[in-house]
């Protein structure tokens, strides 16, 4: 039954956003008084048609998009047949209005999604701003964590250093130099690096009661066999959590613990690495002074500072703010904030990364300070909020092509009904997240449109400023071939893209 629920919905979605689509582009013509002989909504077989004043409308049997039947739409259509009689061919129009008739269906996409999300904004039950708020347990963006500027011995470029012999680093207060002669010897440094993504949460300061774990070596680490909860009920340790070191002591045996809990019973500061996966081993450097190594300090965020500028995003909601951290935040980046009422820059704050689909990105390790509802900021977040939404959108293709985004990112219609289907499952905030699904859709049909493939409608679009330069129109056998075989391309990707989806969902 959800299969089929999933399904429906999904071919309801895509047909009545490309339906909408079409209906852009024959607004547009009927403006400019072109020709049309058909506008049909759905494809297949014909339910229902009615003969208007200017054309037919057509109700067919699938509702999977639609189509404008212009009059000299191709290179090759006069408008010569009996039943075109009157009407004016498209190719005759001048070519400004031609672009715009061929710009109307990607614009009623990507203003469809523009009003959506808007509407949405004004529903939601909680805004959230670009102000920190609190970290989280396993936040770094709030310590002066210490990086590896280039590659040097054991260490990668980008690696942070996160502890030193067991010992959580945190250079604030100590500077560089103070670190270095510290620590230049230690036997062994525990590395958060930045295509590695199996330790994404390591959680410091933890208060533990020692006598509920129970314990087993594993890949040769002291590993939790249960999840146990401190006294607040809250999950302290989770199953095949990593007890990594206790009080600034390594933990190389499970006797370790054992030893150190008939001790002391309970412990403040431990190190646990949350591992995504049983198999996955933490990064450990060793073997290697410091003494020369082309180490950086990151700058710390702070709560109540109010994010203006993440790397190259400027943040005006909440979504820029996560988008830059996503982006910009695979490497140390500058942060411009508002702190006690001064702007200033903060350099090289370091994220920790995060990987799905092949693509490494940057994590938000803090919690965004509500903003309280009133007229100004509902409107604020209803102009920015889809804007916002429209520009990731814009960078997310960009970045397909840019190779940012491997084929594993790809994703059709197959994929998103995938997405769909997980959403009507979902038990929380269903509606809400449907419709800002619905809006990344049209906005990515609009834009995807755009693209200079003739086939699709920037490429026809680029035929036009191609004539329009030449002052002649293509040579009706080139416009043809040129046709041909960018249909050929867009079906091929359509079908590999498909392919890819339908395996991912086995």
């Amino acid at each position: 039954m959800n299969i089929v629920l999933t399904v429906v919905v999904t071919v309801l979605i895509f047909g009545v956003l490309i339906a909408l689509h079409e209906l852009g582009h024959y607004l547009a013509a009927r403006a400019f008084h072109v020709g049309i002989r058909e506008y049909s909504i759905g494809m297949g077989p014909k339910l229902w048609q009615k003969q208007g004043k200017y054309n037919k409308i057509t109700l067919r049997a699938l509702p999977i998009g639609g189509y404008v039947d212009m009059v000299g739409e191709s290179s090759d259509d006069d408008g010569s047949a009996p039943e075109d009689a009157g009407k004016t061919p498209l190719n005759k129009k001048p070519i400004w209005q031609r672009m715009i008739i061929v710009l109307a269906g990607p614009l009623t996409n990507i203003i469809l999604g523009l009003v959506i999300m808007s509407v949405t904004v004004l529903f939601q039950s909680n805004l959230y701003g670009t102000t920190v708020d609190f970290f989280g347990s396993s936040a770094i963006s709030d310590d002066n964590m210490v990086y590896l500027s280039e590659a040097y011995g054991g260490f990668e470029k980008g690696d942070i250093i996160y502890a030193a012999d067991g010992v959580p680093v945190n250079a604030n207060g100590m500077g560089l130099e103070d670190f270095i002669a510290e620590n230049k010897d230690a036997g062994e440094f525990l590395v958060v690096r930045r295509n590695s993504t199996d330790f994404v949460a390591l959680t410091r300061f933890v208060s533990v009661n020692f006598g509920r774990l129970t314990l087993e070596m594993k890949d040769g680490y002291v590993c939790a066999t249960e999840d146990v909860y401190n006294e607040d009920g809250v999950l302290a340790v989770q199953k095949n959590d990593i007890i990594y070191s206790i009080d600034g002591v390594l933990c190389s045996r499970d006797t370790d613990v054992a030893n150190y809990a008939e001790k002391y019973g309970t412990a403040e500061n431990v190190i646990i690495l949350k591992r995504y996966g049983t198999e996955a081993e933490p990064i450990v450097v060793k073997d290697v002074s410091l003494e020369g190594a082309p180490l950086a300090v990151s700058g710390a965020l702070a709560v109540g500072d109010e994010i203006k500028k993440v790397g190259s995003y400027s943040t005006h909601v909440y979504s820029d703010m996560s988008y830059g951290i996503f982006n910009d935040g695979i490497e140390p980046v500058d942060i411009t904030v508002v702190r006690d009422g001064k702007k200033q820059v903060v350099e090289d704050v370091v994220f920790l990364k995060g990987s799905e689909k092949g693509v490494i990105y940057g994590e938000i390790d803090f919690a965004p300070k509500e903003v309280k509802k009133t007229f100004g900021s509902v409107l604020y977040n209803a102009v920015f909020q889809p804007l916002s939404t429209l520009k990731m959108t814009i960078d997310n293709i960009a970045e397909t092509f840019t190779g940012r985004y491997g084929v594993e990112a790809l994703s059709g219609p197959v994929g998103i009904g995938g997405q769909i289907g997980e959403v009507l499952a979902s038990d929380t905030d269903r509606v809400s997240t449907m419709f800002t699904l619905i809006v990344m859709i049209t906005m990515s049909l609009g834009l995807c449109n755009l693209l200079p493939l003739p086939v699709l409608d920037g490429g026809r679009l680029l035929l036009y400023v191609i004539e329009g330069i030449r002052r002649k129109p293509l040579n009706p056998k080139v416009e043809q071939g040129i046709m041909t075989v960018s249909m050929l391309l867009v079906l091929a990707l359509m079908a590999f893209v498909m392919f890819k989806d339908i395996i991912g969902l086995v």
